[in-house]
């Protein structure tokens, strides 16, 4: 099985296509090679896998773990990490990022209603959006701990993208696809 992510459209400068490593799942393990599956139940002891293959210090990797699986639109939760980014020219160690991504899924608004026995349930009230359109990235941060270069960051933009095609394009089926983000960072439509 290959690696959906050799072919995305990324700009890879600090995370490579080898360092997305999914959670392991019913969807992820339908769609993913192995070597890019990792099975924890925990952060800590993902972090603690990952110590052991690249060594103490060296983590870097891009985490996705896929939720809500039973639903008809699934979500992605992206933990982008690395821990050992060098120093700049004067000496100075960079900053360890540690970056929370949410793709999040707006397809199908709903709202609480009673039903006729009085108890509380979620009911839709509108027509879903399409897929490709229902998706969107929140930025999670840890604000001022995770500074980075426009490089950087432009790259974290381009990988939640290229998950979040995957989430269109390979567990929807969905071929129109995204946005082209190597491209043309501003035109997001």
């Amino acid at each position: 099985m290959k690696n959906y992510f050799e072919n995305a459209d990324v700009n890879w400068k600090n995370w490579q296509p080898r360092d997305v490593i999914f959670k392991s799942g019913i969807i992820s393990k339908k769609y993913m090679p192995e070597e890019n599956l990792m099975s924890y139940d925990s952060k800590s002891s993902r972090n603690t896998k990952i110590s052991e293959l690249q060594g103490n210090g060296n983590h870097k990797a891009v985490h996705v773990a896929i939720k809500d699986t039973k639903s008809q639109y699934p979500t992605a939760d992206i933990d982008f990490l690395d821990w050992n980014r060098g120093k700049f020219s004067n000496g100075i160690s960079k900053s360890r990022l540690d970056i929370l991504v949410y793709l999040t899924s707006r397809h199908q608004p709903w709202e609480w209603q009673r039903d006729a026995s009085g108890n509380w349930k979620q009911v839709s009230n509108r027509k879903p959006s399409p897929i490709s359109e229902g998706y969107e990235i929140c930025y999670g941060g840890q604000g001022g701990n995770n500074p980075m270069d426009y490089e950087t960051f432009s790259e974290l933009l381009q990988i939640s993208e290229a998950v979040r095609s995957f989430l269109i394009e390979v567990v929807h089926g969905e071929t129109e696809s995204v946005v082209d983000a190597t491209t043309d960072m501003y035109s997001f439509a």
